[in-house]
């Protein structure tokens, strides 16, 4: 069993440490390494040589994890009177959980054969000698742990080399030893007056400090990474927010700028220039080129404004006539049938070749074998006007003659067009009169059907324009009572009925049934006398 007489040298001296850090198995300190230690030897301090220890003894200290992390490294002061001592190599360095002091607690790594080198503060960080495998023993805040060396011999009591302690007192819970014949001991109770010099490096990940965030505030929790991710301006790791002003550009209309926190700045009514922006290096309101998804070019836009757009900022007072905005690609319908993604000038080049404009593409989702955009619309072929006549739906062509005279008017029209559609749109305009309601399409094949929620505005000339697969105009003059279809409402109208009264008008022609009620009578002739000299002409 040791003394402190016989571990401190006292005949010789305390030693003036010389604490030189040598990584015996190769590696490095990183900046998210924290070391943890309870003796407080700098270089230049006196330590004691505790040389009193024999064969198989161990020495350990407890220690408290600083963060979340990794033990990555131990660190071992050894240290002879003389200096210069041959390597020495012990028996183990192992990391247990933290116990019962003095008692440790679990074991949780082993590190055989440990090569001490006198005068240095040897670090190991790998547990095999050909340094592949790193140490990596997770902990967490406030968790305490144990890391203890064993003596493979007993180091030579007059000079050592031997394990080092400070000389500024022995920490109660800190520091113990296995002695032989008393096992594990607090070496305060065996006179050791100093805090041995063993230590760990816990790896903390990427530390936090003060992060200036956006809305003017501060946060200390956030790392480098998470700062910059939440738009946040950082102020270096370990930093606190009781030692920063978070300062932003602050800009004014039409110009100017200081340097405000958030809350200064708006009750300037400035604008914010978010974390990390300084007047030195911003430029207030600029402006400059816009590449739009056209390839067009817009010049004075600003940044947002150019981004909101889809388009593509230039950079501050940037000029279109210097801008190369990149010309986008569409359907260049070429003369065989096919289709190429090109820009307007390469589609150029082809011989007999034509660019489908910006927003088209190649696509051909009917399947026919040419690209959609390619492909000339659908245009009318015919058009009749539909109405139910007492039950049946009787048509009245409209393509030899536009006119519908029925009282009904006209609510809906069946287009027969030149090819098959799928998604067809129409909308009317009037000469005179306002439409005022809606129209529903549906195409089903080649047929074209668009209903009206209410007749279109009677002796007048509408246009029904339909868009889409299919394209084209028609005009159609709703003229109640113009049954001979001639423009003009008058008595031969009435006179054309009377040789089809008691017919089905199936079968002589809807245009006779004026009241749509499935019966030509006199009821039809008679109704169209108060209409008389109501006309309607197309332009």
């Amino acid at each position: 069993m040791m003394n402190e007489s016989s571990l401190s040298l006292a005949a010789a001296g305390r030693l003036l440490v010389v604490l030189a850090l040598v990584f015996t198995c190769s590696g490095q300190l990183s900046a998210a390494e924290i070391t943890v230690q309870n003796d407080s030897l700098l270089p230049g301090d006196d330590g004691n040589i505790q040389a009193g220890f024999v064969g198989s003894e161990s020495a350990a200290v407890w220690l408290t994890a600083p963060c979340d992390g990794n033990i990555v490294a131990i660190q071992v002061f050894w240290r002879s009177l003389t200096g210069g001592t041959a390597q020495v190599l012990g028996e183990w360095i192992k990391v247990y959980d933290g116990g019962a002091f003095p008692q440790p607690g679990a074991e949780l790594e082993l590190l055989e054969g440990p090569l001490l080198t006198d005068g240095v503060l040897n670090e190991f960080r790998f547990l095999d000698e050909f340094s592949t495998v790193p140490i990596s023993i997770p902990v967490t805040a406030g968790q305490t742990f144990v890391v203890s060396y064993k003596f493979s011999e007993a180091p030579d009591p007059f000079n050592g080399p031997s394990l080092v302690t400070d000389v500024n007192g022995c920490q109660p819970g800190k520091n113990a030893i296995e002695a032989q014949g008393l096992g594990w001991i607090s070496s305060c109770l065996l006179g050791v007056t100093g805090d041995f010099v063993i230590r760990a490096v816990v790896d903390c990940g990427a530390l936090p400090g003060a992060c200036c965030v956006v809305g003017g505030g501060c946060s200390d929790i956030l790392n480098l990474a998470d700062c910059t991710a939440a738009g946040g301006s950082f102020h270096g790791e370990g930093t606190n927010c009781s030692a920063v002003t978070c300062l932003e550009a602050c800009c004014f209309m039409p110009s100017g700028c200081l340097d405000f926190t958030v809350a200064d700045c708006l009750t300037a009514t400035g604008f914010n220039q978010g974390p990390g922006t300084d007047c030195l290096t911003t430029v207030c309101f600029a402006t400059g080129a816009c590449c739009n998804l056209d390839g067009s070019c817009d010049d004075d836009v600003s940044e947002p404004d150019c981004i909101a757009s889809g388009g593509t900022f230039q950079g501050n007072s940037s000029l279109c006539s210097a801008a190369n905005c990149p010309q986008p690609t569409a359907a260049c319908c070429l003369s065989s049938g096919g289709c190429l993604a090109l820009s307007e000038s390469d589609c150029g080049v082809i011989p007999n070749s034509s660019w489908a404009g910006f927003g088209t593409d190649c696509s051909d989702v009917n399947s026919n074998g040419t690209a959609d955009d390619c492909e000339a619309g659908a245009t009318i072929s015919s058009a009749e006007s539909m109405l139910d006549h007492g039950g049946q739906d009787l048509a009245l062509d409209l393509t030899s003659s536009n006119v519908e005279p029925r009282s009904p008017g006209i609510l809906r029209v069946d287009f027969q067009v030149s090819s098959t559609v799928a998604s067809v749109s129409a909308s009317v305009s009037c000469v005179t009169g306002t439409f005022g309601g809606s129209a529903t399409v549906t195409a089903a094949g080649t047929l074209v059907t668009v209903d009206f929620s209410t007749a279109l505005p009677d002796a007048d000339c509408c246009t029904i324009t339909l868009s889409g697969d299919a394209s084209g105009s028609f005009d159609v003059r709703p003229l109640r009572g113009d049954i001979d279809r001639n423009g003009v409402v008058s008595t031969g109208d009435a006179s054309v009925i009377k040789p089809n009264f008691g017919q089905n008008p199936a079968s002589v022609g809807a245009q006779f049934d004026f009241d749509a009620n499935g019966v030509i009578s006199t009821g039809d002739a008679s109704q169209i006398k108060p209409l008389f000299g109501n006309a309607a002409a197309c332009p």
